[in-house]
């Protein structure tokens, strides 16, 4: 049995412009497996995220949420409330520079990233 799907380019252009970002990550990971259709997909998936397929659907739905996030309300307010809230979780100056330094994203990012984190450091009693 042979199934015939016509779709034409703008009706595939305005579904994946609904997706957004994780349809853009999707087809630019399936470009690169060097394969065609549901092998593409599956490699796809597998690539994307830890744990096989279902860790790159995981990982696509995530990005959306993060993408969504980020156009709203800007990097920067992200940087920043994610830092406010590793203090507010226990976490140190210390511990919070090793982890920025130990992500994979470019030296600049990095340093932008610490200096936003450096303007909110909370202020330390008197003595310290």
């Amino acid at each position: 049995m042979k199934i015939n799907i016509h779709i034409s380019l703008d009706e595939l252009v305005s579904q994946l412009a609904s997706i957004g970002i994780p349809a853009l990550v999707l087809l630019l990971a399936m470009a690169s497996t060097g394969l065609a259709g549901a092998a593409a997909m599956t490699a796809s998936l597998s690539l994307l995220g830890p744990g096989g397929m279902f860790g790159g659907i995981l990982t696509l739905l995530a990005g959306g949420v993060l993408a969504e996030v980020v156009t709203r309300f800007g990097i920067e307010t992200v940087i920043s409330l994610v830092i406010a809230r590793m203090y507010q979780n226990g976490e140190t100056q210390a511990s919070i520079e090793e982890r920025i330094n130990g992500m994979l994203i470019s030296k600049k990012l990095k340093l932008k990233i610490i200096n936003k984190f450096k303007e909110l450091q909370p202020e330390q009693p008197d003595g310290e």
